[in-house]
């Protein structure tokens, strides 16, 4: 597989006018707030289940707490709606998809950016029963048993094209898991995604472990020092696809 070198959003061509833009997950809301900077000509709308935004914003700028699960009533269509980090929390995909197509106006666009939890190491370094990777393994196998996917963006193009996207294009990025990488660029990405998850690890595996593998939270903990000190290990060359 070949990875780009940076992650790019999506930049409308010049002839469609860009007026209406939804974050969806927008989370703090950064993405939502820079763009509203770059393009004071839009109007962005950022939405998510937790308000958990800042109250000073651009003035093109709003949020709303919205399940993105439930049907869509927005009072007018979108010429660009941006997704990122929702794999885990769309159980059906292809209706989500065709949500976002039927909100869209002619000719606008849809950029999904997410991870892939099929963790992947190249030359071997990783050993099959090492605890991280056992704990991806794990973690995939949990959220398919509660019905939403960790896995769900690797169909996503096929889905976008079955519900009628054109000119869909896929590129897959590498997210290494700390800073074992010699290039500079993805040593400093490994480093931000190493202190993302070590200091998340427990929040993010709490719900998946005892609900979809039925672990206790004491056997969660215990567990989870192996997989820590896996992730430190620069001698480990595993990464996510992005």
């Amino acid at each position: 597989m070949t990875f780009g070198d940076r992650l790019t959003t999506y930049e409308p061509e010049q002839s469609k006018d860009v007026h209406n833009v939804l974050d969806i997950g927008t989370g703090t809301g950064i993405w939502a707030i820079e763009y509203g900077d770059a393009h004071p000509e839009s109007i962005v709308l950022g939405v998510d289940v937790s308000p958990v935004q800042p109250a000073f914003v651009p003035p093109n700028v709003r949020f709303e707490v919205m399940d993105v699960g439930q049907p869509w009533l927005f009072a007018s269509q979108f010429d660009f709606i941006f997704s990122r980090f929702m794999t885990g929390a769309i159980a059906n995909w292809r209706q989500y998809l065709q949500e976002c197509f039927d909100n869209l106006t002619p000719g606008g666009a849809l950029e999904v950016q997410d991870i892939s939890f099929r963790l992947r190491c190249d030359d071997g370094s990783l050993p099959e029963d090492s605890a991280f990777r056992r704990w991806a393994e794990y973690m995939l196998e949990a959220s398919i048993n509660l019905g939403c996917p960790l896995d769900s963006v690797d169909s996503v193009r096929e889905l976008m094209i079955d519900t009628g996207f054109v000119d869909v294009e896929k590129r897959a990025f590498c997210w290494p898991m700390n800073q074992w990488p010699r290039d500079p660029r993805l040593k400093k990405i490994g480093v931000w995604t190493f202190h993302d998850f070590t200091a998340s690890l427990s929040g993010i595996s709490l719900a998946l472990f005892t609900r979809g593998l039925s672990w206790s939270p004491d056997e969660l903990e215990v567990f989870l020092v192996d997989v820590r000190r896996d992730m430190k290990n620069t001698a480990y060359h595993a990464y996510w696809p992005m």
